[in-house]
């Protein structure tokens, strides 16, 4: 059985993934603070709206490739699950079952496997956006335009600060089954 430390010890990449992302915007951030925006190019900037459209798709994808990516990866794998008795039924409750579902532990290293890629993608397309802003701002855009593109991306991004139940909960819910704490 895994314990509550190598449990703890496995999300420590995807955490420092997601600081080191959420890090590069505040340098975006800073470069164009600085100052060392080179002048508006003799071209046109990218237009606007054109950035804004780019950018909402980008936000919207960060949202449903990597549920589509996990959902594939889920339904290729199968869980060990196990029907324990419950010990006391929930009071209130005249139809209580007698017994509950719950995932092996070993659902540990099968979820953060499953869980790794998909969260990748989500914030390579959350930064994106924040790209898009700085790409803008080089581009000609003033730069006010272009601070909340940052905004949004670090934003996306902060909202998806990894965790056992992000990584446990869709796995929990296609085997209607509970994980186990770890010991």
């Amino acid at each position: 059985m895994a314990s509550a430390r190598a449990v703890a010890a496995r999300l420590m990449v995807p955490r420092i993934l997601w600081l080191s992302m959420l890090t590069s915007i505040v340098f975006y951030g800073g470069i164009l603070f600085s100052g060392a925006v080179p002048p508006p190019p003799e071209t046109p900037a990218i237009p606007l709206p054109m950035l804004l459209a780019i950018a909402l798709s980008c936000a919207v994808a960060s949202f449903l490739v990597p549920v589509f990516l996990h959902r594939s990866a889920l339904a290729k794998v199968e869980f060990e699950v196990d029907e324990l008795p419950l010990q006391e039924a929930p009071t209130g409750y005249r139809t209580a079952g007698t017994s509950y579902r719950r995932l092996s532990p070993s659902v540990y290293d099968s979820a953060m496997r499953l869980y790794f890629a998909p969260f990748i993608v989500s914030l390579a397309l959350s930064e994106a956006v924040a790209l898009f802003g700085f790409i803008g701002a080089y581009t000609g855009q003033p730069i006010p335009y272009c601070l909340p593109f940052l905004g949004v991306g670090a934003l996306l991004i902060a909202v998806r600060f990894p965790t056992w139940r992000a990584a446990l909960a869709p796995i929990e819910k296609q085997t209607s089954a509970v994980a186990p704490p770890p010991q």
